[in-house]
């Protein structure tokens, strides 16, 4: 798959929808979403109860994990991403998530915010 820096917005909402884990509040919705990018060591299970906590009040919360479309594992990540060696500018960025989720649920989103972490440790 080409780097993100050369992909439509169509190429990388199809990479990232199936590694998408959307979280929803009982009932038809619309609801409002957050939508969760991971810092440079991948998801982490801190983010799935960040979005039990949003489920909770009401939210549904898309946890985006963008490197399992790249087939890139924590301890790649850390070793690469994390010092800085891969994944620079664009390529790192540009996840694309509201787009694909505006495509990809039975309803729009009642509001949206994003919600991220990520180390400035190198930049």
């Amino acid at each position: 798959m080409p780097s993100a820096g050369w992909q439509t917005v169509d190429q990388r909402i199809a990479a990232l929808v199936p590694s998408f884990e959307i979280v929803k509040p009982d009932g038809e919705g619309p609801f409002p979403v957050v939508i969760q990018m991971h810092g440079c060591g991948g998801v982490k299970p801190p983010q799935a109860r960040w979005a039990e906590i949003a489920r909770k009040a009401g939210w549904a919360a898309v946890i985006v994990d963008s490197y399992a479309h790249r087939q890139i594992n924590q301890l790649e990540a850390y070793a690469t991403v994390c010092t800085g060696l891969r994944l620079w500018g664009r390529e790192r960025a540009g996840y694309a998530p509201s787009p694909g989720l505006m495509r990809n649920t039975s309803s729009p989103p009642a509001g949206a915010m994003a919600a991220g972490q990520h180390s400035t440790r190198w930049r």
